[in-house]
């Protein structure tokens, strides 16, 4: 009678060892990039809009053997800036917009455009999807909210400077409609996820200005009563919530297989490692490469 471990090794006595498989046939994966900044403080004395979420994408693939795959993970937008691209395996999730600033609306691009934020009409930066111009891809991103209105003084003069919330990766930042309403603009909703093993929250948009109101729902809080905006939440691609200097959280690259495959040959770039509900789970927060 012969004993099997694995295949392909024998010994005397009919004893036979197997190698088991070590290159997962499906590995499942979530891609998402930086964050967007906040708009630059503009002469008028107002502050910058909110920035989008990172673009996120979320699928399976296979891995070779003896194969190294390179991860690219995004930093979030600062100031004034777009967040970075995330990539991994053939696949690119587009950085947030940055917050609109000055006469300037929302900067277009990324998962989700920047928010209006200026004296005037000011529209929300264009998304990558839907409504947009540019290309159009599942969980790349919505348009970043309009802003908002107030009428005071002589002859009732209207300005527009209360900011509408940054586009998220699930969907569009809200606009705001009056800067003295007792809430600002949401951030656009983000992309949840539960690959890590937790539920979170990926994508969202920073939220808008109100003079009044709460902070803003997103990646990152917006404005309110005075307070200042908070920067995109990290490893999540949240956008920068309404301010003058806040920047984006930072993109995160995730992938899981299941165990019954070995562990990658090597890795580069630090990334977390775990084995969980039956998952080989690699969380990578800085670029670097894996190998099988």
């Amino acid at each position: 009678m012969g004993l099997s471990i694995g295949g392909g090794i024998s010994f005397g006595g009919g004893i036979t060892l197997t190698k088991g498989p070590t290159t997962p046939t499906t590995v499942e994966y979530l891609i998402v990039a930086g964050g967007g900044g906040s708009g630059t403080y503009n002469p008028s004395g107002y502050t910058g809009g909110a920035g989008g979420g990172g673009g996120v994408l979320a699928g399976t693939t296979s891995m070779s053997d003896n194969t190294t795959y390179t991860i690219t993970i995004g930093a979030g937008g600062a100031t004034a800036a777009q967040g970075g691209n995330s990539v991994f395996v053939g696949q690119t999730a587009i950085g947030g917009g940055v917050g609109g600033y000055g006469a300037s609306g929302g900067g277009n691009g990324g998962s989700g455009g920047g928010s209006g934020q200026s004296f005037g009409t000011i529209n929300g930066g264009k998304g990558v999807y839907p409504g947009s111009t540019y290309i159009n891809a599942p969980r790349q991103g919505y348009d970043g909210g309009t802003s908002g209105t107030v009428c005071v003084g002589p002859g009732n003069q209207c300005f527009f400077y209360a900011s509408g919330g940054g586009g998220g990766a699930a969907g569009p930042g809200g606009n705001s409609v009056d800067y003295y309403l007792p809430t600002s603009a949401p951030g656009g909703a983000a992309y949840q996820s539960n690959i890590s093993g937790s539920n979170v929250f990926y994508g969202g948009g920073g939220g808008g200005q109100s003079y009044t109101g709460s902070a803003g729902i997103g990646g990152g809080n917006g404005t309110s009563g005075g307070n200042a905006g908070q920067n995109g939440v990290t490893n999540t691609g949240g956008g920068a919530g309404s301010s003058n200097d806040k920047a984006g959280g930072s993109g995160v690259v995730i992938m899981k297989y299941s165990d019954e495959f070995g562990p990658a040959l090597s890795t580069t770039g630090s990334p977390t490692y775990s084995v969980s509900g039956g998952y080989r789970i690699y969380t990578f927060t800085g670029s670097g490469s894996i190998t099988f």
